[in-house]
């Protein structure tokens, strides 16, 4: 992965190395090929993380429900509260 920084060949402004477009100029620094390349490889960087995902809301929901569980009596007495006002 590159992650420096150059110039773009067109305008000189400093860019992200592997850009596809200069946000200067706005020219288009890669080939169609090479833009593929880069978005299947995004993809590809990102797909294992779906699971990973999944098992971290389960967890925060496991942890929330666990919450409401232990402290229902408090919430309801505050909601309670609330709508008294």
């Amino acid at each position: 992965m590159q992650t420096g920084m150059g110039a773009c060949p067109h305008c000189g402004k400093q860019i992200m190395q592997g850009a596809m477009r200069c946000p200067g100029c706005g020219k288009i620094l890669k080939t169609a090929d090479e833009q593929q390349a880069s978005i299947d490889r995004f993809k590809d960087k990102n797909e294992g993380n779906g699971i990973g995902n999944i098992i971290i809301k389960l967890i925060i929901l496991i942890i929330i429900i666990s919450a409401a569980y232990r402290y229902h009596t408090e919430i309801i007495e505050f909601i309670k509260g609330l709508l008294e006002r």
